[in-house]
């Protein structure tokens, strides 16, 4: 049987660069465009791409590479794929990783940004072992940089579920004997920021890290373009603080700040463009978030519309744009926005579909409502929350097949702590539809 060639299915075209760092022909992706420029900097071996931000975490390769059913690019390390599949720039990778050791340390960042962005986490940590363990000892800026992308691949590694510990403890590493200002103090000082706040629930930790972000930053002495994508980052992240204390004025200030630097930035070329179009979709993505704060829901609409608008092959922007039209009460375009983004993001059907069931359900639509729970339950076989809501007489009916899986498959999960404990957020969902519990 011939081999299906990647950009032969829609899912391969979309996300060409994360199967075999193919040529990217779609757009408005900023996860695929940041792997793109990622590529370009190994290939021409080239520092004058910019290092654009975004962890994908290693589920998010798996989920699309499963989903375009070409399982011989589900691997960890780039030397596991066949030497017949391998594009130019594949080949690039891999013979700068077998000689991994010989490399001056510029160009091992130029190989450990790609895997990153790629979702190759395990193959940074196989290659790159970081600096001697000597505390108190300060690190150059090129040797801190990869002991930080260690630290980043970790946390990529825990949002899958593994432990936020190892991250923590590789990143205060860096943050310790990393120069104040260096790329490495500033990412990793925001990155534990981040991890405190969204992962950890440390709110003292997440105020004393972002702190230390602020000061580094200040010593960075970035300016221009650079400085303001690092204070409209900073601004952004910030506004948690006074969210958190309930002061929703002080939060809005924060994020007017965030998109003042971010409209001051640099975009008449291709690099400080993408760096633009990242930061601008974080902070739409964000002030959709702060609107559902203040329960301004016709504002939030016309953030999360501009983000669709502004990376329109953006899953996660559908996700949001359908929230926000749940909050609505406009059902019926939630349900749109749930099926575009189970079209356009394989990593994040099981969310969509499941949020799709529930509009289906409310409309009336009960056959189509169980087609899209029992996908949702394909795609995300813990989702205990979308097994109890198929186990139910007015979807699945009182005894059809479907039914009698969805009851023993529910009782067997019930039965694993973890499996429950560890539920997402998705399946906690207690919106406009209802509770999911």
């Amino acid at each position: 049987m011939p081999r299906i060639d990647v950009p032969s299915t829609f899912i391969g075209w979309l996300y060409r660069p994360y199967f075999d760092f193919g040529e990217w022909e779609a757009d408005g992706n900023s996860a695929v465009e940041g792997l793109s420029l990622a590529i370009r900097s190994l290939v021409e071996e080239s520092d004058a791409y910019p290092r654009v931000h975004g962890i994908s975490p290693p589920s998010v390769r798996r989920g699309i590479v499963r989903h375009a059913m070409l399982p011989e690019y589900l691997l960890d390390d780039p030397a596991e794929l066949a030497p017949d599949l391998r594009t130019p720039a594949w080949r690039a990778l891999c013979g700068q990783l077998a000689d991994y050791a010989g490399l001056d340390r510029r160009a091992r960042l130029r190989v450990l940004w790609a895997l990153h962005r790629a979702g190759l986490h395990a193959a940074v940590l196989r290659h790159e072992h970081g600096p001697a363990p000597r505390s108190g000892t300060r690190l150059d800026d090129d040797t801190a940089a990869l002991a930080f992308m260690r630290g980043q691949a970790l946390y990529a590694q825990a949002i899958d579920g593994g432990p936020a510990s190892a991250a923590v403890a590789e990143l205060r590493g860096v943050r310790e004997r990393a120069r104040p200002g260096s790329w490495a103090h500033v990412e990793a000082t925001y990155l534990l920021s981040s991890i405190c706040v969204k992962m950890l629930d440390d709110v003292p930790g997440f105020r004393r890290h972002l702190e230390r972000h602020a000061r580094s930053v200040d010593a960075s002495d970035a300016v221009g373009h650079e400085r303001h994508k690092l204070l409209s980052r900073y601004h952004r992240i910030a506004a948690l603080a006074p969210q958190l204390a309930g002061d929703h004025a002080a939060m809005s200030r924060e994020m007017d700040r965030a998109e003042h630097f971010c409209a001051l930035m640099r975009r008449d070329d291709s690099a400080t463009r993408a760096e633009w179009g990242l930061l601008r979709y974080a902070l739409l993505e964000s002030r959709t978030k702060e609107m559902f704060v203040l329960g301004d829901f016709e504002r939030a609409e016309q953030y999360a519309l501009s983000l669709t608008e502004h990376m329109p092959a953006e899953p996660r922007a559908l996700l949001t744009l359908g929230q926000v039209h749940v909050e609505r009460e406009n059902i019926p375009e939630a349900a749109k926005a749930y099926r575009k983004a189970a079209l356009l993001g394989p990593q994040i059907t099981h969310v969509a579909q499941f949020m799709l069931g529930q509009c289906l359900e409310h409309l009336g639509d009960m056959d189509a409502a169980r087609l899209a729970y029992a996908q949702a339950a394909a795609s995300d076989p813990l989702g205990i929350s979308t097994l109890q809501l198929l186990d139910r007489d007015e979807v699945a009916g009182e005894e059809s097949p479907l039914r009698r899986w969805a009851d023993r498959r529910g009782a067997f999960l019930r039965e694993e702590r973890n499996a429950v404990h560890g539920a997402r957020g998705y399946r906690a969902y207690e919106g406009k539809l209802g509770s999911a519990r």
